[in-house]
């Protein structure tokens, strides 16, 4: 029995030996195959399939030199340094050679933007190989580079090379600092060197797309990006800069495919929603383009090119308040851009604060002296300050520098009217009208002009001339019916404002138009027809709203009236005409403490208006 026990011991022991062998065995095995299939994708560019090799390597075994030193060099072909950085140092504690580690290191603090950390990190070793001394001073100067040193940069490149002509790091260095120094004659010549010698990296690629891209040849970048992803198919940057190219080209389809790309990859990677919102943007999805916008500035609140972006959208859907805070973002990050400067000063003064209009441009007034834009939203300021002596010399200056922008001349005619001086101001718009640049504007005010000066017989002259520029709008039509109505001639009134709405049944001028003539002659069941038609075209017009609640108080229905006033009010809140009637209606009902509670209100929102002062004193 003891005999039999012993001899199933060792039986135990040996089959446990040889277990424990063989899952040894199978370990290192294992160890080797991921590491030789994360090598296979690393050299064909796949980055995010060595990734997954290597983490399964890694759990293998923790402790793998070899498989965190090449860990950390998927991590900056992937362009996240902070990674690469963590995974070199475990490599250091894990044994791996010096020299390497300390070159990844390098790499990972210049891409990380630490580059006076590069240089004092990384010394270039004496006792090092030829090569190894090369690739130390080319990181060198690649740390000199970002610190925008260009002599020191240049100079540690040419050490490099000296010390090892093939060294491919100074090559490449040498064609980005000619890029940098904006020298595009001496960056082609380095990357067509680097073409030459290593067109198969993908490296000269991309510097050969940024040179073409920098020359405005989009079609030339978009085929070097495709160059870098043929080699590195995991490229995010290769991937947004032939997005962008494309979008250049306004090739939305294929853009798309790259920017999906991305996004399946990292889904909240911000220039991939940037670029999103821009293609939107461009195919005057303005909804979408908002979005996509909003989702960068999220996570990257500071992304200049969304916020401008952002500014414009909002600035041309009338959102003024949204356009100026992100507008106002925008030039505290870029102070120096002029046209994101410029579309924050028109926004403030579409808002009414010509102050800050003022103060956004003078700071670059001097350096812009001849800017037609600048000249223009400053006069345009002085003259909301009623300061029309100022508003006029520059508007005049701004005319003199673009004498073939009508819209200058325009806004020029819009000062010399609040000036007094209407014979200057019908003369620049009469310019501006024959420049005949497509803009209505200067056609809209011409007609106005005439009409203020009582000159119906001019005012119907231009309302043809428009008419014959626009003969599809009602605009014209709308404005000659103005020009009967100041000759007295209401019958052709009445055929030019219902011509206006055969043209176009939405247009609600006419309609009002209409409602006025039909109230003149006492036909108050057709005047309320047309102002309700009004209504069914924009539910929140307060003119019309007004008018209904005057024509019921006529008729003696004061219920009905006052019900119109308070739909006025509710629809339109801190608008000034329903806001006083409803306040004089209080009060004649004896109801002051109402009359009060709306007066205090408004007041709230109007503090300087006369009307408004003058309600809430009586209240």
């Amino acid at each position: 029995m003891i005999m039999k026990r012993k001899y199933s011991a060792h039986l135990v022991f040996g089959g446990l030996m040889a277990l424990l062998l063989a899952a040894a065995g199978a370990r290192a095995a294992n160890l080797d195959d991921y590491l030789k299939d994360a090598r296979n994708y690393y050299q064909k560019g796949e980055y995010r399939s060595a990734v997954i090799q290597l983490k399964n390597a890694l759990q293998q075994n923790p402790d793998s030199a070899a498989a965190r030193l090449l860990l950390a060099r998927v991590y900056l072909r992937l362009g996240d340094g902070a990674a690469a950085e963590k995974e070199a140092r475990r490599a250091a504690q894990a044994g791996g050679g010096p020299d390497d580690v300390r070159l990844v290191l390098g790499k990972a603090y210049i891409l990380l933007g630490e580059f006076q950390r590069a240089l004092d990190e990384v010394p270039v070793p004496e006792n090092a190989s030829a090569a190894a001394q090369a690739a130390a001073a080319a990181l060198r100067g690649h740390a000199r580079l970002g610190l925008q040193q260009w002599d020191e940069a240049a100079k540690a490149f040419q050490d490099a090379l000296a010390l090892n002509p093939d060294e491919k790091e100074a090559v490449l260095g040498q064609a980005r600092l000619a890029l940098a120094r904006g020298d595009q004659a001496a960056a082609g010549k380095h990357v067509a060197t680097a073409l030459q010698r290593f067109g198969d990296a993908p490296e000269p690629w991309f510097l050969n797309a940024e040179l073409q891209r920098r020359k405005r040849d989009f079609p030339g970048a978009a085929v070097s990006y495709g160059k870098v992803l043929e080699r590195e198919p995991d490229n995010i940057t290769a991937h947004l800069g032939r997005a962008l190219m494309l979008l250049g080209l306004r090739d939305f389809k294929a853009a798309g495919a790259d920017i999906e790309a991305v996004k399946k990859a990292m889904p909240d990677h911000p220039i991939a929603h940037y670029l999103t919102g821009l293609s939107a943007f461009f195919q005057n999805d303005r909804d979408a383009a908002r979005d996509a916008l909003q989702r960068v500035v999220q996570v990257a609140p500071s992304h200049g090119p969304s916020l401008l972006l952002l500014g414009t959208i909002y600035f041309q859907r009338g959102e003024l308040e949204q356009a100026a805070l992100a507008l106002e973002k925008f030039v505290a990050l870029t102070p120096d851009h002029l046209p994101g400067r410029k579309l924050y000063a028109a926004v403030l003064l579409k808002k009414g604060e010509p102050d800050r209009v003022i103060e956004t441009l003078d700071v670059i007034r001097d350096r812009y002296p001849d800017d037609p834009q600048v000249l223009s939203l400053l006069g345009g300021a002085y003259l909301r300050k009623k300061e029309a002596d100022k508003g006029i010399a520059l508007l005049e200056k701004a005319v003199e520098l673009a004498p073939d922008a009508s819209v200058l001349r325009t806004q020029l005619a819009l000062g010399y009217l609040s000036g007094g001086e209407s014979d200057q101001a019908v003369s620049a718009l009469q310019s501006a009208v024959d420049l005949n640049q497509g803009s209505v504007q200067a056609d809209v005010l011409l007609v106005l002009a005439h009409l203020q000066r009582k000159e119906f017989d001019a005012a119907l002259k231009a309302a043809d001339q428009f008419a014959a520029k626009l003969p599809d709008s009602p605009i014209p039509l709308n404005m000659k019916g103005a020009a009967y109505l100041g000759k007295g001639d209401h019958a052709a009134a009445r055929k030019a404002f219902s011509q206006a709405l055969k043209v176009s049944p939405r247009f609600v001028t006419a309609h009002l138009n209409l409602a006025r003539l039909d109230e003149a002659k006492g036909d108050w069941a057709a005047a309320e027809g047309h102002y309700r038609a009004a209504l069914k075209q924009n539910n929140t017009h307060v003119g019309a709203m007004m008018a209904l609640a005057r024509l019921a108080a006529r008729q003696g229905d004061r219920a009905r009236a006052e019900k119109w006033l308070e739909t006025a009010w509710e629809k339109n809140k801190g608008a000034v005409r329903p806001g006083v009637s409803l306040i004089n209606l209080r009060l004649q009902q004896n109801e002051p403490l109402k009359a009060l509670s709306l007066a205090n209100e408004l007041a709230g929102r109007h503090g300087d208006h006369p009307a408004v002062l003058e309600a809430q004193g009586r209240a």
